[in-house]
């Protein structure tokens, strides 16, 4: 599989520098514009609110829809929450700060209530914020109808 720098970043952060489809600790980066010349297409499952809890650890393609999306108190993180939940105990995609402005800030974000959301990533089980995938870049997000 090929990462974006700041997936690889995250996953040796958050998931001990590991692939989240094979485990292996070799991580290719990928660079626009630049054909892949190793690595594998790694088509994830496709996962709803039923299933979700079943999937931790592993790139899945998510999609529901969105009752309500909250603001953090700092006003500078946003979920995007697919249960009417607290931030803590609903699934959320969580978009911190520094990727706000790269999907196309708080307006686009915002936007995502009351919508059906497609988005594809890694699943984890923040051990205080709870089940989420966190958002880093606007590809991450496959559809919104």
């Amino acid at each position: 599989m090929f990462y974006h720098e700041d997936s690889i970043e995250l996953l040796r952060a958050e998931n001990s520098g590991r692939c989240v489809a094979c485990q292996a600790t070799t991580l290719f980066a990928f660079a626009r514009g630049q054909g892949p010349s190793a690595g594998k297409d790694f088509t994830p499952t496709v996962v709803t609110l039923a299933n979700y809890h079943k999937h931790v650890g592993t790139v899945v393609t998510f999609e529901g829809f969105v009752p309500l999306v909250r603001e953090s108190k700092r006003g500078s993180d946003f979920a995007v929450m697919f249960e009417k939940k607290s931030w803590k105990e609903g699934f959320k995609l969580v978009f911190f700060r520094g990727a706000v402005q790269g999907v196309g800030g708080k307006p686009y974000i915002s936007s995502l209530e009351g919508k059906h959301v497609r988005v594809r990533g890694l699943l984890k089980k923040h051990p205080t914020f709870g089940y989420e995938i966190i958002v880093s870049e606007p590809g991450m997000i496959l559809s919104v109808h």
